[in-house]
């Protein structure tokens, strides 16, 4: 019933938890993604109320300032004051004590963009006049080659305007209404009337108009549009922290949840796991046969199989032990077994201090697997003869009898290394005066395998084919010249009728490993 019970609490906390959280996560997306986007429209002001005032700035300093980049922004600031005021997340309740703000950011926008646009078109008269100034100025000497005084007075007016127009500074202006009286009272000759209107009329508009450029100028620049946004966004932010703190309280709220169904499934798993703990029991022993040996414990042919194929630069070291077969038949498989434990015992202690690994490929074959890319040729040949040392300099005891054995060694690094290695093995035993072998090509150990394979389908395919030929040679006594008997001769005819002599085939014959009677 305990069991029932936890499953069932376990799956309504799973199913609450599950459904809390996207319930938080749709709300906390929904509402991060709002705030980012008020957010963004609030700094966006800001930038943009920034760029204005500098680029008006810029405006009154450069003569040929692009007009453009005004207008875009003039264009981005009213678009993100409308998209502000439109927000949805403005609209909702919470939000409503924002919404007079809103306002009168809005219209503190418009007043703003409208004295930018004032400023501008002031701008461009005062711009032209001054151009016109400097221009017209340059001309004075032309028309009043020897009246000095006026010249005087008229670059004097010139270099207050500019001075007024570069430094923002209407005071430069108050003392030219004498110096344009005189200007305005002098008696000129026709050519030297013209120049005097032209001058006046630009004189009068820029001491009409100036003051109240650097007014619109000054409003502009001390407009108090970026504390009503600071404000307005600091109180924005005072509101948006309710919101946070309801999230907050949310996520506690999930977090408490899932970790009682955390704990409540953890209880349960703790149930499950020590009542299957016999069956991980049973699966870890049935995984442990898998890779081990069952006899002595060493790591297996599926073992080798699995590491080998994973690793890029490995040595084989091949052991067999020599006429093991009448170990076995003559004591018998129980000390036989008895025999290879303490084999494997030995062979595991010699390697106890390295990563090498140790395996049993078959009954009498163990494997040493080297990893290292230090270990070389000449190292690992010193390793092999020290494990002929300690694995045969030692007797056996065996059913009560003191035993010493013998063993063949074979090192490969050439893939596949077990074939490799065991072709090496086989070539030791035509060989008996040396019991370690490095596989190399130079002994064509497997062209011969492949010889012998080839010869003995030939012997098969002819035994079976009636291709056995027996030749009888006779033995003739000398003295009476008579045969006195035969000597018995074989051969092998193949299917092209070529007679094939006995040394091709005899030494597989006599092999008992390529027959069998039945």
């Amino acid at each position: 019933m305990r069991f029932n019970y936890s499953t069932i609490i376990a799956l309504l906390l799973g199913i609450s938890s599950l459904i809390m959280l996207v319930h938080y996560y749709n709300i906390e997306k929904d509402f991060r993604q709002d705030y980012k986007s008020v957010s963004t429209h609030f700094n966006n002001l800001q930038k943009y109320q920034e760029r204005l005032t500098y680029g008006v700035l810029q405006s009154t300093l450069f003569a040929y300032y692009n007009q453009d980049i005004i207008a875009k922004d003039r264009h981005n600031i009213k678009l993100d004051a409308r998209h502000l005021s439109q927000h949805l997340l403005l609209k909702e309740k919470h939000y409503q004590p924002l919404k007079e703000n809103i306002n009168n950011l809005q219209s503190e926008i418009t007043a703003y963009v409208e004295k930018i646009e004032h400023f501008l078109m002031i701008n461009g008269g005062i711009k032209n006049s001054s151009v016109f100034l400097t221009t017209h100025e340059s001309q004075v000497y032309h028309y009043f080659t020897s009246d000095s005084e006026t010249t005087k007075i008229i670059h004097s007016i010139v270099n207050r305007f500019l001075q007024a127009k570069r430094l923002l500074d209407s005071d430069y202006l108050r003392q030219l209404s004498a110096s344009v009286k005189k200007i305005k009272q002098g008696r000129y000759n026709k050519n030297q009337q013209d120049y005097i209107d032209k001058l006046l009329i630009h004189i009068d508009f820029l001491d009409e108009t100036y003051p109240l450029y650097i007014k619109i100028f000054s409003e502009i620049i001390n407009s108090p549009l970026r504390n009503k946004l600071e404000t307005t966004q600091q109180k924005f932010n005072t509101l948006a922290e309710d919101d946070f703190i309801y999230l907050n309280t949310l996520a506690i709220s999930l977090f408490i949840l899932i970790f009682l169904s955390l704990l409540t499934i953890s209880t349960l798993l703790f149930y499950m796991r020590r009542d299957n703990k016999k069956l991980m029991m049973l699966h870890d022993r049935l995984d442990f046969s898998l890779r081990h040996d069952a006899l002595t414990g060493l790591l297996n042919r599926h073992s080798y199989d699995a590491f080998i194929s994973q690793q890029q630069h490995p040595v084989l070291l091949l052991l067999n032990i020599s006429k093991f077969k009448h170990i076995n038949d003559f004591y018998g498989a129980e000390n036989a077994d008895i025999f290879l434990i303490k084999f494997s015992k030995k062979l595991v202690q010699r390697f106890a201090q390295s990563s090498t690994t140790c395996y049993r490929i078959s009954g009498d074959e163990f494997a040493i697997v080297f990893t290292e890319k230090n270990q070389n040729k000449e190292d690992i040949k010193l390793i092999a003869q020290e494990l002929d040392i300690l694995l045969t300099g030692e007797n056996y005891h065996i059913a009560d009898i003191n035993h010493t054995i013998s063993i063949n060694m074979a090192i490969s690094n050439q893939k596949p290394l077990l074939e490799t290695a065991d072709m090496a093995l086989k070539q030791l035993k035509l060989t008996p005066s040396i019991n370690l072998l490095h596989y190399s090509e130079k002994y064509n150990i497997r062209e011969k395998i492949h010889n012998n394979i080839e010869m003995t389908q030939i012997l098969h395919s002819a035994i079976n084919d009636n291709r056995i030929i027996h030749y009888y040679q006779p033995i003739i006594d000398l003295k009476t010249r008579e045969i006195v008997k035969y000597e018995a001769l074989v051969r092998l005819k193949l299917k092209d009728d070529s007679i094939l002599p006995p040394i091709k085939f005899l030494p597989i014959i006599v092999d008992p490993e390529n027959w069998t009677i039945g």
